[in-house]
């Protein structure tokens, strides 16, 4: 099953809304036809001067005329019997139709000519509002569909996607997810609802057309309808082509996507070190990539156009050329091929050629829905690589642990891990740490300090080995019983563009208002908080870029606090602000980290005076353990890394 295909699948949800849209599309495709139709009474009134009843008089005439014919050919024996009395039952079928319709206008329709060309225009007026109004409810009733089925995609999606690994956000680049997840969304978005919209209404009114055309003379219809074969094998051999350039043109759109991504978060660093004209050129060089595959895109869509056009000309032409020469000789046969059960007169001509133009609109439209559909199924493909990425991270879906509280150890059982095969980042990492223990993990860049206390939230599973808490293997316990007693603070803090209340209650948000204002006072931030103009309701900006990096670091661990976790991860929390909020944070830590474990990962020594035990890590491997002056005196490591600390101290 095709991806798009899936999509459509999904829209099933709201099939009730889509017989509806089916519904004034059937409407308004008859009411299509019915319009075109009009043209026929309004040839016999401006070009014989008849009125409505005086044609629908000599047609019943007409009919009966030619059955009595048929009838005399079929006692003469010129006729077969079986032939000759099916073709004289669907003439006087015809004459009574005729007299039925003939008493219908008798009654409502005027005799005289004027007064019967005002009517008819009067009903073409009422029957174009009946068919926008028709027009408007199904694309109101599309749009709604492609809308709610997109919303339920996108949700889909982005569920999904919180799910996945923190590596696979690192592989594929959050430029690329969120390109997936707006641009490609709004080219399916747009596939949908073309081809429940436009792919269903437009054919209706060709079929409306064809029909019209055929009951005036089918023979002459057959020849368009001959030429369609032929456009459909060759819309068939650019389909390729079209989906291939679209999905081109939508990772062009991702790789833009980066650029402006990544220029706008370090737009600081930019301006700085007056990086403007290599980011330009950056950002140029990526734009003309994608304005390459956009325009190959176009070239395609724009060439299906002329090809569905000229064939629908041609069609017509001939259908034209054949019909103009029936009327002109009078006849009904060309080179001995019947194609006109009766002469054809210049009103019935005008109106078959009338119906057959009229399908040129609907297949205008159709054009440029080939190349959109294309588009949407690249787009969908794309989206649809995202659904089927499975978590790395097994998580047991039965006879799981729901984890209690932490209250005796965390283990590190031998633990391998690596990134890539073959590049070990962590090699066999035997390590205990009991209970309320504050452990410094320290060593050079690279040695593995944060891919290790990583491994504490399952942000990544060891490759080998096991990490446990109280005995227990945290592959075989459930992620929120574990990572609700895990409080998490990075160097890097991460606020969300909303208020300073709803950042601290992000870490419980059960938490009522005074818990989170004590959450913030036990952080020491409080006091600046309520000095602000709007105080807690405060908005902090994206990234948290009106307050100052202390102000940030405080709110950060207020959320921490009121998250009231067992375990609290460190990573080089405090190397980013300023001597008074390292104080205030660093005293608030000693409070808060009593009776619960702590992992501490820093440099700085008077982070490592109040640790209880410091693990020294070097390329992968525990070099050392034990307190501060143990490892100071024994492990190389330390003594060049605190070195230049101790003097400054």
């Amino acid at each position: 099953m095709s991806n798009f295909f899936h999509v459509l699948c999904m829209t099933w949800a709201y099939r009730w809304r889509i017989a509806a849209a089916l519904l004034f599309a059937v409407a308004g495709a008859f009411l299509w036809g019915a319009n075109i139709s009009a043209i026929y009474p309004l040839m016999e009134v401006l070009v014989r001067n008849r009125s409505v009843q005086d044609w629908l008089e000599e047609r019943a005439v007409a009919c009966e005329q030619a059955a009595a014919r048929i009838d005399e050919q079929v006692r003469t024996g010129s006729v077969p019997a079986a032939t000759g009395e099916l073709r004289r039952s669907e003439l006087l079928w015809q004459a009574r139709a005729f007299r039925r319709a003939l008493l219908v206008a008798e009654r409502y329709l005027p005799r005289q000519p004027f007064a019967t060309l005002a009517c008819v225009i009067a009903l073409s007026l009422l029957g174009m509002c009946l068919a926008g109004i028709c027009r408007f409810l199904n694309e109101a009733l599309v749009g709604n569909v492609t809308q709610r089925t997109m919303y339920d995609l996108r949700a889909r999606c982005y569920f999904h996607v919180l799910r996945l690994d923190l590596a696979h956000f690192s592989d594929a680049g959050t430029h690329d997810l969120m390109a997936r997840l707006t641009n490609d969304m709004e080219v399916v978005s747009n596939g949908v609802k073309l081809l429940l919209g436009r792919a269903v209404r437009e054919p209706l009114r060709i079929a409306a057309c064809i029909a019209l055309a055929s009951w005036i003379n089918w023979r002459l219809t057959l020849l368009v309808i001959a030429l369609v074969p032929g456009v459909a094998l060759l819309l068939g051999a650019m389909s390729s082509w079209l989906r291939r350039a679209a999905r081109r043109q939508q990772e062009a759109v991702s790789g833009l996507y980066g650029v402006l991504q990544e220029t706008f978060r370090a737009i600081k660093v930019v301006k700085v070190f007056r990086a403007e004209a290599a980011e330009r050129r950056r950002f140029l060089n990526t734009a003309r990539q994608y304005y390459r595959r956009a325009m190959r895109m176009v070239v395609l869509e724009a060439a299906i156009r002329p090809v569905l056009e000229v064939a629908a000309t041609a069609a017509v032409a001939c259908a034209l050329l054949v019909g103009g020469y029936l009327v002109l000789t009078g006849s009904t046969h060309i080179a001995g091929v019947r194609l006109a059960s009766e002469p054809m007169t210049t009103s019935s001509l005008t109106l078959v050629y009338a119906a057959l133009l009229g399908i040129m609109d609907p297949v205008r439209k159709l054009s440029k829905l080939y190349g959109r559909v294309q588009a949407a199924q690249a787009a969908a493909n794309r989206i649809f690589e995202i659904l089927r990425i499975e978590p790395t991270i097994d998580v047991p879906r039965s006879g799981s642990i729901v984890l209690p509280r932490h209250r005796e150890s965390l283990e590190f059982h031998h633990v391998s891990f690596e990134y890539r095969p073959g590049h070990p980042v962590l090699k066999d990492v035997d390590l205990r740490i009991e209970h309320g223990q504050v452990v410094a993990f320290v060593g050079p860049n690279g040695s593995g300090k944060s891919t290790l206390v990583s491994l504490v939230p399952r942000l990544y599973d060891p490759t080998s080995g096991a990490v446990r808490i109280d005995g227990i293997d945290l592959r075989r316990v459930r992620l929120r019983s574990l990572r609700r007693q895990i409080g998490y603070m990075t160097q890097e803090v991460v606020l969300f563009d909303d208020t300073i209340l709803a950042n601290i209650r992000y870490g419980r948000p059960s938490a009522t208002d005074e818990e989170v204002y004590e959450a913030a006072r036990k952080a020491f931030a409080d006091d600046f908080i309520r000095n602000l103009p709007d105080g807690y309701q405060t908005r902090v900006g994206e990234h948290g870029c009106r307050l100052s990096g202390g102000q940030r670091q405080r709110i950060a661990l207020a959320r921490v606090i009121l998250r009231d976790p067992s375990i609290v991860i460190l990573d080089e929390a405090t190397s980013a602000v300023d001597a008074e909020s390292e104080a205030l944070i660093h005293r608030a830590l000693r409070e808060f980290c009593r009776g619960r474990t702590a992992l501490v990962i820093s440099h700085r020594l008077d982070t490592l005076a109040w640790v209880d035990l410091v693990v020294v890590l070097d390329r992968g491997r525990v070099e050392a353990v034990g307190t501060y002056d143990e490892v100071a005196r024994s492990s190389s490591v330390v003594g060049r890394l605190l070195q230049p600390l101790r003097k400054s101290a």
